[in-house]
Protein backbone atom coordinates (compact mmCIF):
# COMPACT_ATOMS: atom_id res chain seq x y z
CA UNK A 1 0.00 0.00 0.00
CA UNK A 2 1.21 3.67 -0.69
CA UNK A 3 0.99 4.48 3.06
CA UNK A 4 3.53 1.81 3.95
CA UNK A 5 6.19 4.02 2.57
CA UNK A 6 7.81 6.34 5.22
CA UNK A 7 10.56 8.97 3.81
CA UNK A 8 13.66 9.31 6.10
CA UNK A 9 17.35 11.37 5.80
CA UNK A 10 20.29 9.87 6.19
CA UNK A 11 23.22 11.81 6.78
CA UNK A 12 26.49 10.29 6.39
CA UNK A 13 30.00 11.97 7.83
CA UNK A 14 32.06 11.25 4.73
CA UNK A 15 29.22 11.93 1.99
CA UNK A 16 26.59 13.76 0.90
CA UNK A 17 23.42 12.98 2.53
CA UNK A 18 20.02 11.66 0.75
CA UNK A 19 16.52 11.07 1.79
CA UNK A 20 15.08 7.70 1.27
CA UNK A 21 12.01 5.54 1.07
CA UNK A 22 11.58 2.96 3.16
CA UNK A 23 8.56 0.46 3.27
CA UNK A 24 7.10 -0.39 6.64
CA UNK A 25 3.94 -2.62 7.13
CA UNK A 26 2.09 -1.78 10.25
CA UNK A 27 0.93 -4.99 11.23
CA UNK A 28 4.37 -6.29 11.48
CA UNK A 29 5.86 -5.72 15.18
CA UNK A 30 9.25 -4.80 14.42
CA UNK A 31 8.30 -2.60 11.12
CA UNK A 32 5.88 -1.34 13.47
CA UNK A 33 8.65 0.29 15.57
CA UNK A 34 10.96 1.48 13.06
CA UNK A 35 8.34 3.08 11.19
CA UNK A 36 6.85 4.80 14.59
CA UNK A 37 11.04 6.05 15.30
CA UNK A 38 11.78 7.04 12.12
CA UNK A 39 8.40 9.26 11.73
CA UNK A 40 9.35 11.11 15.42
CA UNK A 41 12.65 11.89 13.20
CA UNK A 42 14.44 9.94 14.97
CA UNK A 43 17.61 7.15 14.13
CA UNK A 44 16.08 3.40 14.34
CA UNK A 45 18.64 1.94 16.57
CA UNK A 46 20.73 5.36 17.22
CA UNK A 47 23.87 3.88 18.60
CA UNK A 48 24.56 1.73 15.78
CA UNK A 49 23.17 4.19 13.22
CA UNK A 50 25.51 6.81 14.52
CA UNK A 51 28.25 4.83 14.14
CA UNK A 52 27.86 3.24 10.30
CA UNK A 53 27.38 6.40 9.41
CA UNK A 54 30.22 8.03 11.05
CA UNK A 55 32.71 4.52 10.25
CA UNK A 56 31.65 4.28 6.56
CA UNK A 57 33.28 6.53 3.48
CA UNK A 58 32.78 6.03 -0.11
CA UNK A 59 34.12 3.06 -1.75
CA UNK A 60 33.64 0.88 1.59
CA UNK A 61 32.27 -2.49 1.35
CA UNK A 62 29.22 -3.05 4.38
CA UNK A 63 28.32 -6.50 5.24
CA UNK A 64 24.74 -6.34 6.73
CA UNK A 65 24.21 -9.71 7.91
CA UNK A 66 20.27 -9.98 9.31
CA UNK A 67 19.19 -7.49 7.49
CA UNK A 68 15.36 -7.75 8.31
CA UNK A 69 13.63 -5.31 5.36
CA UNK A 70 16.99 -3.06 4.96
CA UNK A 71 17.17 0.30 6.90
CA UNK A 72 20.59 -0.90 7.95
CA UNK A 73 21.50 -1.60 3.98
CA UNK A 74 19.91 1.72 3.13
CA UNK A 75 21.98 3.22 5.49
CA UNK A 76 25.45 2.14 4.63
CA UNK A 77 24.33 2.10 0.57
CA UNK A 78 24.06 6.05 1.06
CA UNK A 79 27.51 6.09 2.65
CA UNK A 80 29.83 3.89 0.93
CA UNK A 81 27.98 5.63 -2.17
CA UNK A 82 27.21 3.69 -5.88
CA UNK A 83 31.76 3.45 -6.00
CA UNK A 84 31.48 1.18 -2.69
CA UNK A 85 28.82 -1.89 -1.96
CA UNK A 86 26.59 -3.38 0.23
CA UNK A 87 26.19 -7.15 0.88
CA UNK A 88 22.69 -7.75 2.42
CA UNK A 89 22.08 -11.15 3.63
CA UNK A 90 18.13 -12.03 5.21
CA UNK A 91 16.91 -15.84 5.17
CA UNK A 92 13.32 -14.86 5.90
CA UNK A 93 11.13 -14.91 2.49
CA UNK A 94 9.10 -12.04 3.55
CA UNK A 95 11.40 -9.62 4.69
CA UNK A 96 13.97 -10.26 1.79
CA UNK A 97 11.07 -9.16 -0.48
CA UNK A 98 10.73 -6.49 1.31
CA UNK A 99 14.56 -5.74 1.67
CA UNK A 100 14.47 -6.02 -2.38
CA UNK A 101 11.51 -3.81 -2.72
CA UNK A 102 13.47 -1.07 -0.70
CA UNK A 103 16.34 -1.21 -2.78
CA UNK A 104 14.94 -1.46 -5.59
CA UNK A 105 12.93 1.66 -4.71
CA UNK A 106 15.97 3.47 -4.09
CA UNK A 107 18.12 2.91 -6.76
CA UNK A 108 20.71 0.96 -5.00
CA UNK A 109 22.45 -1.53 -7.62
CA UNK A 110 25.43 -1.40 -5.12
CA UNK A 111 23.74 -3.77 -2.73
CA UNK A 112 23.78 -7.39 -3.53
CA UNK A 113 20.66 -9.09 -1.59
CA UNK A 114 21.37 -13.15 -0.81
CA UNK A 115 18.11 -14.75 0.42
CA UNK A 116 19.87 -17.39 2.74
CA UNK A 117 21.10 -17.53 6.47
CA UNK A 118 24.71 -17.38 7.81
CA UNK A 119 26.02 -19.71 9.54
CA UNK A 120 29.53 -21.47 10.60
CA UNK A 121 29.48 -23.93 7.41
CA UNK A 122 27.67 -23.72 3.56
CA UNK A 123 24.45 -26.47 3.77
CA UNK A 124 21.15 -26.06 4.97
CA UNK A 125 19.28 -25.23 8.10
CA UNK A 126 15.80 -25.16 9.72
CA UNK A 127 14.29 -21.50 9.81
CA UNK A 128 12.23 -21.06 13.08
CA UNK A 129 9.52 -17.78 11.47
CA UNK A 130 8.45 -15.62 14.76
CA UNK A 131 4.54 -14.93 14.58
CA UNK A 132 5.39 -12.37 17.09
CA UNK A 133 8.22 -10.60 15.83
CA UNK A 134 9.16 -10.18 12.13
CA UNK A 135 12.57 -8.92 13.49
CA UNK A 136 12.70 -12.41 15.83
CA UNK A 137 13.19 -15.17 13.03
CA UNK A 138 15.81 -17.88 14.24
CA UNK A 139 17.50 -21.03 13.67
CA UNK A 140 16.30 -22.34 16.87
CA UNK A 141 12.46 -22.32 18.22
CA UNK A 142 11.41 -19.47 18.70
CA UNK A 143 8.52 -20.58 20.99
CA UNK A 144 10.49 -21.32 23.46
CA UNK A 145 11.28 -17.38 24.43
CA UNK A 146 8.65 -16.34 26.90
CA UNK A 147 7.43 -13.52 24.59
CA UNK A 148 6.76 -15.46 21.89
CA UNK A 149 3.21 -16.94 22.61
CA UNK A 150 1.67 -16.96 19.50
CA UNK A 151 4.82 -18.55 18.09
CA UNK A 152 4.22 -21.34 20.66
CA UNK A 153 0.65 -22.25 18.88
CA UNK A 154 1.54 -20.97 15.19
CA UNK A 155 4.60 -23.28 14.64
CA UNK A 156 6.32 -22.34 11.18
CA UNK A 157 9.55 -23.48 9.74
CA UNK A 158 11.28 -23.87 6.62
CA UNK A 159 14.35 -25.01 5.02
CA UNK A 160 16.86 -22.16 4.28
CA UNK A 161 20.41 -22.49 2.58
CA UNK A 162 23.12 -21.67 4.43
CA UNK A 163 26.18 -19.62 3.54
CA UNK A 164 29.43 -18.29 5.36
CA UNK A 165 31.11 -14.80 5.65
CA UNK A 166 34.11 -16.23 4.02
CA UNK A 167 32.17 -17.19 1.20
CA UNK A 168 30.30 -13.99 1.54
CA UNK A 169 33.06 -11.85 1.23
CA UNK A 170 35.24 -13.44 -1.46
CA UNK A 171 38.66 -12.25 -0.29
CA UNK A 172 37.09 -8.28 0.33
CA UNK A 173 37.54 -6.36 3.20
CA UNK A 174 34.57 -5.10 4.20
CA UNK A 175 35.04 -1.61 6.65
CA UNK A 176 31.88 -2.50 9.09
CA UNK A 177 29.78 -5.70 9.51
CA UNK A 178 26.81 -5.44 11.35
CA UNK A 179 25.30 -9.01 12.67
CA UNK A 180 21.75 -9.20 14.05
CA UNK A 181 20.34 -12.80 13.88
CA UNK A 182 18.67 -13.89 17.33
CA UNK A 183 21.51 -15.34 18.61
CA UNK A 184 23.50 -17.24 15.72
CA UNK A 185 26.27 -14.46 15.78
CA UNK A 186 28.95 -16.97 17.23
CA UNK A 187 28.24 -19.24 14.39
CA UNK A 188 28.93 -17.06 11.92
CA UNK A 189 31.40 -15.84 13.03
CA UNK A 190 33.19 -19.07 13.68
CA UNK A 191 32.60 -19.44 9.88
CA UNK A 192 34.75 -16.44 8.85
CA UNK A 193 38.19 -17.15 10.52
CA UNK A 194 39.80 -15.55 6.91
CA UNK A 195 37.67 -12.69 6.76
CA UNK A 196 38.59 -12.18 10.56
CA UNK A 197 42.33 -13.10 9.68
CA UNK A 198 41.95 -9.46 7.39
CA UNK A 199 40.41 -7.52 10.51
CA UNK A 200 38.01 -5.33 9.45
CA UNK A 201 37.65 -2.16 11.36
CA UNK A 202 34.14 -2.57 13.09
CA UNK A 203 31.88 -5.58 14.01
CA UNK A 204 28.59 -5.10 15.47
CA UNK A 205 26.91 -8.04 17.11
CA UNK A 206 23.46 -8.43 18.72
CA UNK A 207 24.37 -9.32 22.07
CA UNK A 208 20.94 -11.90 22.45
CA UNK A 209 21.97 -14.03 25.58
CA UNK A 210 18.65 -16.25 25.23
CA UNK A 211 19.18 -16.80 21.50
CA UNK A 212 22.95 -17.12 21.81
CA UNK A 213 22.36 -20.29 24.71
CA UNK A 214 19.89 -21.79 22.13
CA UNK A 215 22.25 -21.62 19.68
CA UNK A 216 24.83 -23.88 22.31
CA UNK A 217 27.20 -20.51 22.90
CA UNK A 218 26.95 -17.45 25.11
CA UNK A 219 28.38 -13.56 25.28
CA UNK A 220 31.17 -15.36 26.96
CA UNK A 221 32.36 -17.67 23.99
CA UNK A 222 31.50 -14.74 21.32
CA UNK A 223 33.63 -12.34 22.98
CA UNK A 224 36.49 -14.72 23.61
CA UNK A 225 36.37 -15.67 19.54
CA UNK A 226 37.28 -12.08 18.68
CA UNK A 227 40.10 -11.27 21.33
CA UNK A 228 41.72 -13.97 19.64
CA UNK A 229 41.58 -12.28 16.41
CA UNK A 230 43.12 -8.97 18.43
CA UNK A 231 39.31 -7.29 19.17
CA UNK A 232 38.59 -5.33 21.90
CA UNK A 233 34.98 -5.34 22.91
CA UNK A 234 32.53 -2.58 23.63
CA UNK A 235 29.30 -1.04 24.60
CA UNK A 236 27.85 1.11 22.31
CA UNK A 237 26.12 3.89 24.09
CA UNK A 238 23.35 6.06 22.61
CA UNK A 239 25.17 9.17 23.94
CA UNK A 240 28.76 10.48 25.35
CA UNK A 241 30.79 8.25 26.14
CA UNK A 242 29.79 7.11 22.87
CA UNK A 243 32.07 3.75 23.14
CA UNK A 244 32.75 2.24 26.52
CA UNK A 245 35.20 -1.25 26.51
CA UNK A 246 34.11 -3.76 28.65
CA UNK A 247 37.54 -5.50 29.78
CA UNK A 248 37.54 -9.52 30.27
CA UNK A 249 34.65 -10.36 32.78
CA UNK A 250 33.09 -6.96 33.16
CA UNK A 251 29.23 -7.17 31.27
CA UNK A 252 26.29 -5.04 30.32
CA UNK A 253 23.87 -5.06 33.29
CA UNK A 254 20.59 -5.61 31.26
CA UNK A 255 17.75 -8.20 30.48
CA UNK A 256 17.65 -6.64 27.45
CA UNK A 257 18.73 -7.25 23.95
CA UNK A 258 21.68 -4.79 23.06
CA UNK A 259 24.60 -4.58 20.36
CA UNK A 260 28.20 -5.38 21.20
CA UNK A 261 31.39 -3.56 18.74
CA UNK A 262 34.23 -5.09 18.44
CA UNK A 263 36.89 -3.02 17.34
CA UNK A 264 40.17 -1.80 18.25
CA UNK A 265 41.37 1.77 19.99
CA UNK A 266 43.32 3.16 17.28
CA UNK A 267 39.79 2.30 15.14
CA UNK A 268 38.08 3.95 17.56
CA UNK A 269 40.23 7.01 17.43
CA UNK A 270 39.50 7.43 14.18
CA UNK A 271 35.88 7.85 14.11
CA UNK A 272 36.59 11.09 16.34
CA UNK A 273 39.46 12.47 13.92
Amino acid sequence: MSDDWVDFPIQPKHSAAQTCRIRLTRDHFSQRLMRETLERGESYEVDTSRLLLTALRPGDLFMDIGAHVGYFSLLGAVAVGPEGRVIAVEANPENAELLSGNLLENGFTHVIRHQAAAGAKPGLATFFLNSDNDGGHALWEVGRHPWNKQSRVDDQKLEVEVTTLDVLAKGMTPRAIKIDTEGAELDILRGAPELLARHPDFIVCEANRFGLKQMGGSEEELRALMKSYGYRCYYINSKAPWFVALEEGQYVQSDEIFNLLFSTDEAIGELSA
